[in-house]
């Protein structure tokens, strides 16, 4: 959706390179993630954790890049910060159940 957004309409309130950057750090580490999930190697829970971490700090980052109007920017910087903390917290439960499901699974193989 912001790509969508950062290609068609430019708002010239939001510093765009830094938001793309940020984007495509999140694209990264969220490709990461799902491909380590995809092969179920021991190490994808920490990338899901960084995953949560990296696009909480990408949704913290978007009222940083904008120049709203004191009022607007409350508003923004609460509405970050709640979807940041959801977005991690969901990233960490599934996390914890995906580290449960590997080792139950490794658990498994070994018998």
């Amino acid at each position: 959706m912001l790509t969508a957004v950062m290609l068609t309409g430019r708002d010239p309130r939001f510093q765009w390179g830094a938001l793309a950057g940020a984007s495509g750090l999140f694209a990264v580490v969220a490709g990461s993630a799902a491909l380590s999930t995809w092969r179920l190697e021991t190490r994808a829970p920490a990338w899901v954790v960084a995953c949560g971490i990296c696009g909480g700090g990408l949704m913290a980052f978007i009222p940083v890049a904008s120049a709203l109007p004191p009022a607007a920017l409350r508003d923004a910087w609460r509405a970050a910060a709640l979807g940041g903390a959801l977005f991690l917290a969901f990233m960490f439960v599934a996390a914890v159940y995906l580290r449960a499901w590997l080792r139950a699974t490794t658990d498994r193989a070994d018998r």
